[in-house]
């Protein structure tokens, strides 16, 4: 994205502890706001059309409204009396729902209050965001996992970026494609299969993907076989199941993690590729799988169980049906204890972003 110099006028300066708190007026920002101003770790906009006016409505009415956080990340600034200049490259660290919001109304006679940061480096930058959002609106897991600095993060980004793989990754509820919740649990499961640490059958808790993606120190060869490998699955499964359909059976949260699991446990190569061996034939018969009654209960069953009963159900009925060798082995019971807490601090449905209060919007 080519960065875009911008000057802008703050009245009402005073010092803060790491910072200078003032005032900026609408006009400033109706006539200067653009992508520029918004770094990768921002969250996308809101889509609801009740929310953007509600937002809109503030400065209309020209109600109280928390202030904006920005940081001068490459420029100048000077200061006379309580006026400070800033002119260079913008970051808008806090504050994009409601900047969004007040750009499209073209209201130009507000007064909103900025907090002024100078110079912070990215990763400072990101520190912050991240604090910002634990004490406002929660971040979504799929937008922290965006926003963290690491080869899986960046990954990541690129994927939701490109959107060239066979299922379009989404951070949005309900829209349609993998979600990215879906594509970090899947990398989690590959990775820990071609990496050298076993599997499980799991479905990892939001505190474990998100240390997987921050804090795991892979190579850059190690990541690119585990996309390639990932790729490969999304690709089978399309093959077998068809183009992403929201409503569909095949891809409800159970069936889409399930099918991936067996996948990785059975079928993956340390090369990233596939090989079905005798089951070549059950991989690509997606349709009858899809019709049978019992799969189609456990898909309304958007817990965890729902994942490990469709896992357990599709090795035993299905793909070891009549086979006489080579059948695979069915995971082994869960029980209460094994899901403790998983169900409620993991990830139990694929539409994970937060509600936002109405007066908490970033």
């Amino acid at each position: 994205m080519e960065l875009v110099k911008t000057v802008l006028t703050i009245t009402g300066v005073e010092m803060g502890d790491d910072r200078l708190i003032g005032y900026i007026s609408s006009k400033q920002i109706v006539e200067n706001f653009g992508p520029s101003w918004l770094p990768e770790y921002q969250r996308g906009r809101i889509e609801s059309r009740k929310k953007i006016n509600a937002l809109k409505k503030i400065f209309v009415e020209h109600k109280n409204i928390d202030s904006i956080k920005i940081n001068l990340a490459d420029g100048d600034w000077t200061t006379a009396g309580k006026l400070l200049t800033l002119t260079g490259h913008v970051h808008l660290i806090d504050g994009q729902q409601r900047v969004c919001a007040l750009s499209e109304s073209g209201v130009i006679d507000f007064n909103v209050p900025v907090e002024v940061y100078v110079g912070l480096s990215y990763s400072e930058e990101l520190k912050l965001f991240h604090q910002f959002n634990e004490k406002a609106t929660k971040l979504s897991l799929a937008e922290l996992l965006r926003s963290y600095e690491s080869l899986w993060s960046d990954l990541l980004r690129r994927v939701l970026k490109v959107r060239s793989l066979p299922m379009k990754v989404t951070t949005g509820v309900k829209q349609s494609g993998i979600s990215a919740i879906q594509y970090c649990t899947l990398l989690y499961w590959v990775a820990s299969s071609m990496l050298g640490r076993q599997s499980q059958v799991r479905v990892p808790m939001s505190s474990t993907l998100k240390k997987f993606m921050r804090d795991s120190q892979p190579r850059v060869p190690e990541v690119q076989i585990v996309e390639v490998a990932v790729r490969r699955i999304l690709q089978s499964y399309v093959a077998t199941f068809g183009d992403f359909d929201y409503a569909a059976t095949a891809y409800k949260r159970p069936v889409l993690l399930a099918w991936c699991h067996i996948l990785v446990d059975n079928f993956l190569c340390a090369n990233g590729t596939l090989d079905f061996d005798g089951f070549e034939k059950k991989i690509h018969d997606g349709s009858r799988i899809v019709s049978n009654a019992l799969l189609q209960e456990y898909a309304r069953d958007t817990t965890t169980y729902g994942h490990y009963k469709m896992y357990n159900y599709l090795v035993d009925k299905y793909f070891n049906k009549n086979v006489r060798k080579g059948a695979l082995l069915a995971k082994i019971e869960f029980t209460d204890e094994d899901l403790s807490g998983v169900v409620v601090d993991g990830i139990t449905h694929e539409e994970d972003v937060e509600p936002l209060a109405a007066d908490s919007y970033s």
